[in-house]
């Protein structure tokens, strides 16, 4: 996802007050003020009571860290800077992107599918991990509703990748052998990945492999280091059956899901996809479409087009998210 004040609330118009989940009202206050403010969301009043059901109401605020609606917990410093300001806070459901830092609502509604239509265990993969948000929060979400937890969580860069495995233990779960550093790819090798030119955690968000030159899809300029890549294939041969992929690979979705779908059609029930360009939006519509996917949530990436752009990636504001479904393993 793109970093920076995009989940800041496009009003000055409080949301509306939470009510009990189940209460027709809230479906209608949340989508008449959404509808007022043209925000469009990519769910609907259904998925807001999904979002309740696998809501924690035990886990308190902590110092030092955001703890989010479904218990799991971030450490404050590894968090960018416009949304340390929660530090010490715990978040409520996210109906408005300000009630949330690592995501959009939609992105929760498709992990809320997955983990309720999950059975005896929950295994799941955050491809293009970070700090393991996702993966740690569907795991969190989870383990509290007495669901088996397999989950894993793949990134490339070192610094991300280091924090990934503290998050996993802040939040109790083991981090060997499941918090992995690698690129994810086609096939298995060896990739370059762009260095930083600071220690923020921060600044190696949205980083990509890069084949050839000195420049990224973004058109920046850096050093590099050489990191494995890891065959979505062959990850996913480590369990018959996964119930969420979550991908958010910077651009890279189309070609790993191309080249990986007959496993994704036997294995995978649920996929959430961060689309990093509006062809990319169209292009995982017509792949999983034609290979009998179901489209359950979908909002497109928002883009400003500059014909001196490096990529089409690099004329997008803010990612698209889908949610898809996939009928045979239902």
């Amino acid at each position: 996802m793109k970093l920076g004040p995009i989940y800041i609330h496009r009003s000055r118009q409080p949301p509306p007050a939470p009510v009990a989940v189940g209460d027709r009202a809230v479906w209608d206050a949340e989508r008449q003020f959404l509808d007022a403010h043209a925000l469009f969301t990519g769910y609907g009043g259904p998925d807001i009571e999904l979002l309740h059901k696998i809501a924690d109401h035990d886990t308190p605020p902590q110092p030092g860290f955001i703890v989010d609606f479904v218990g799991s917990k971030t450490r404050t410093d590894a968090t960018w800077t416009p949304v340390r300001r929660f530090d010490g806070q715990k978040l409520p459901v996210p109906i408005n992107a300000s009630d949330n830092f690592h995501g959009e609502t939609v992105e929760w509604v498709g992990l809320a599918k997955a983990i309720l239509s999950a059975k005896k265990t929950f295994t799941m993969v955050e491809l293009g991990a970070g700090l393991g948000v996702w993966s740690i929060a569907g795991g969190v979400a989870a383990r509290r509703l007495g669901l088996k937890v397999l989950t894993y969580g793949v990134e490339g860069d070192e610094l991300l990748a280091n924090l990934m495995s503290q998050h996993y233990r802040d939040n109790g779960f083991e981090p060997e052998g499941h918090a992995i550093r690698a690129a994810i790819g086609s096939e298995n090798g060896i990739a370059r990945w762009p260095k930083p030119v600071t220690t923020a955690a921060t600044a190696t968000y949205n980083f990509r492999p890069v084949l050839d030159g000195q420049s990224d899809y973004m058109g920046r300029d850096f050093a590099f280091e050489e990191v494995p890549v890891l065959a979505l294939r062959d990850l996913l041969a480590k369990h018959e059956r996964w119930d969420l992929i979550h991908m958010d690979i910077q651009g890279h979705e189309t070609e790993v899901s191309c080249a990986t779908i007959k496993d994704l059609n036997e294995r995978v029930n649920w996929m959430v996809v961060g689309t990093h360009s509006r062809k990319i939006d169209g292009d995982m519509i017509e792949l999983l479409w034609g290979n009998g996917w179901v489209l359950e949530n979908e909002k497109p990436a928002k883009f400003q087009f500059d014909g001196k752009a490096a990529s089409l990636e690099a004329m997008t504001l803010i990612d698209g998210t889908q949610v898809w479904r996939n009928p045979r393993l239902d």
